[in-house]
């Protein structure tokens, strides 16, 4: 087999609304700008008529747009794309992130490696106007994005991004594509869809090996509505909601295993880090001050969230 035909590539899009059709356009365009002729983009539409007409129009001849018929939401659609998908490969991409130069090359040179069964990268935020000064870098998954605390080198991880993340397909064949019973559905707040899958593929296929390799590098764009304390708060409240459903589904091992190193050690480095750095810096305190705000109550919001998760669980339910 030649090298132009080691690792062929299906990159799968999936979109829902019209209001990120510029976004999605740019995300389209920089795909296709990467593919080689064994590769493939798949443009997954949930449950929009108007925006699949619209991109089967612009894009029906140069990518697979399909509609979502599985159950709404990502994973409906990501295992929409699975379904339409042909190649060896299978990548996902948000549709609002586009991926940067060298991005699919990177990737192929990532799989020449036969032990490797997933390849995730790096995801760099685009806010609207600039970072919000309270905004602290170890948050920034927060808005789907790459976050203080994460491998700076290429390294093994228990579960990759998931605007910017890869499969063998065999993989996603042996764990049967994506759960769900979990995830975004619109514009909700439910998380960790990925996660599960990445855990079950851990759990479930011989000798896995995850890769995170920040060389595979997107841009993720951050919407206006997204940079509000009001968003920060709901987020880290769903997130660890989300994570107390994630450990009933796999084992609160498993489940929390990066999040207590993230915990532990993580965010104290960060928070010790804005605290000292306000007292030395009078002209940034409200920044640095305004970090380690956000670091304190972005914690006690996700704890809070697992907690009312743990206890929703022990209460009957109405029937």
């Amino acid at each position: 087999m030649s090298v132009d035909r080691e690792v062929t590539v299906s990159t799968v899009v999936c979109a829902y609304t019209d209001a990120r059709r510029e976004l999605l356009n740019n995300s389209i365009e920089s795909i296709l700008a990467q593919l080689r002729p064994d590769d493939q983009l798949v443009v997954v539409i949930d449950y929009n008529d108007e925006l699949l007409a619209r991109v089967s129009g612009q894009y029906g001849t140069r990518a697979t747009v399909v509609p979502n018929r599985n159950s709404k939401g990502i994973c409906g659609a990501r295992n929409a794309g699975i379904e339409a998908s042909r190649c060896d490969v299978i990548a996902f991409v948000d549709d609002d992130a586009e991926v940067q130069p060298g991005w699919l090359e990177r990737l192929r040179e990532d799989y020449r490696d036969p032990q490797v069964t997933g390849v995730g990268g790096n995801a760099q935020p685009v806010w609207p106007d600039e970072r919000p000064a309270w905004f602290p870098e170890t948050f920034n998954w927060v808005v789907g994005c790459s976050h203080e605390g994460l491998p700076v080198d290429r390294a093994p991880v228990r579960n990759l991004l998931g605007c910017n993340m890869s499969f063998r397909r065999d993989a996603l064949d042996a764990v049967g594509g994506f759960n769900s019973e979990i995830g975004q559905v619109g514009a909700n707040l439910m998380r960790c869809d990925e996660t599960e899958m990445c855990i079950r593929i851990n759990q479930e296929t011989t000798a896995p090996l995850l890769l995170l390799d920040p060389a595979v590098k997107v841009r993720h764009w951050v919407s206006d509505d997204r940079t509000t304390w009001k968003y920060f708060l709901r987020r880290c409240f769903w997130e660890g909601y989300s994570k107390r459903q994630l450990s009933t589904m796999v084992g609160p091992s498993d489940a929390l295993s990066t999040e207590r190193q993230y915990t532990v050690a993580v965010l104290p480095k960060a928070l010790a880090r804005e605290i000292v750095a306000g007292i030395r810096s009078p002209g940034r305190r409200s920044g640095h001050f305004g970090k380690s705000a956000a670091i304190v109550v972005g914690f006690a919001a996700t704890a809070y969230g697992y907690l009312y998760a743990t206890v929703k669980s022990w209460l009957p339910r109405q029937r």
